[in-house]
């Protein structure tokens, strides 16, 4: 029997599962890969808020890294939330070791209730130290827009915003429509190919209506860096991690799991083969 695909996740503990560390986790079970934490920050969250915020010394980040990377042939990093400079220039000394190809970095600077997950520093340290160390990043509209600038409503404006992030280092950035009005949730990837030229690439599926959507955007990017962890192309991983995604939020529509946004069905697949 093959082994699965290694999967690291460098982010914060959610204490309600649905984001976050257990978010990463289950969906790289769920798609057959094995997933391997690090952990950046405690949280006490629940679906309607975050209560509190313990970050983890800087350099006991770096000892999960060293750790896992001594012993573990790590195919896929995604990180989450950073919270502090600190931790920022922590993980990107320890990713100098990281022998593998693909890293993917979703900039988290607020939970869906507003609470700030990154510091003002933390978000200038994360660009110019771990852009232009990564893969692939994966910001929503609202983080593509404080990164780029720019009021981002039409296709134009979002692909322009593309351009301007990827500028700062990243070869490839998937801008999340999720958050945008309307029924169908376009996302927009912008790629850097080998000779430099920029490719566009636009993923639109219909948008579930759901109260539960605690953790989307966690999930949506470790689907996503477990399909790359499997050998699929960029552009197949993110339409594969899409549908992953839509599926989830289908599953979990009818839960009524806490009083705020709910999590999503990460394990609705159990019976199904869905990596091959």
């Amino acid at each position: 029997m093959n082994n699965p695909p290694v999967c690291m996740t460098i982010a914060g503990s959610d204490s309600g599962a649905g984001a976050g560390i257990q978010a990463d986790l289950k969906t790289f079970a769920s798609l057959g890969g094995y997933g391997v934490s690090v952990i950046t920050a405690l949280t006490a969250q629940n679906t309607s808020q975050v209560a509190g915020i313990f970050p983890v010394a800087a350099d006991f980040v770096s000892l999960q890294m060293e750790t896992l990377f001594e012993d573990f042939q790590v195919d896929v990093i995604k990180i989450g939330m950073l919270y502090q400079a600190e931790i920022v220039t922590a993980v990107q000394h320890s990713l100098k070791s990281f022998p593998g190809k693909w890293i993917l970095l979703d900039p988290i600077f607020y939970s869906s209730s507003g609470m700030p997950l990154l510091s003002d520093d933390a978000w200038q340290t994360m660009i110019e130290k771990l852009f232009p160390m990564v893969t692939l990043l994966t910001p929503n509209l609202a983080e593509a827009s404080l990164l780029a600038e720019a009021k981002l409503v039409s296709r134009k404006d979002i692909e322009q915003a593309g351009k301007t992030i990827i500028e700062m280092g990243p070869q490839a950035v998937l801008i999340k429509g999720g958050h945008a009005t309307g029924n169908q949730c376009s996302d927009c990837l912008m790629a850097r190919t080998k000779n430099g030229e920029l490719t566009i690439n636009w993923f639109s599926q219909e948008k579930i209506t759901t109260n539960n959507t605690h953790g989307t955007g966690c999930t949506l990017s470790a689907a996503i860096a477990t399909y790359l962890a499997t050998g699929h192309s960029l552009v197949d991983a993110i339409q594969q991690g899409k549908n992953y995604l839509t599926q989830a939020l289908l599953a979990g529509k009818g839960w009524k799991i806490g009083r705020g946004n709910g999590p999503l069905s990460h394990f609705f697949n159990r019976d199904q083969q869905i990596i091959s």
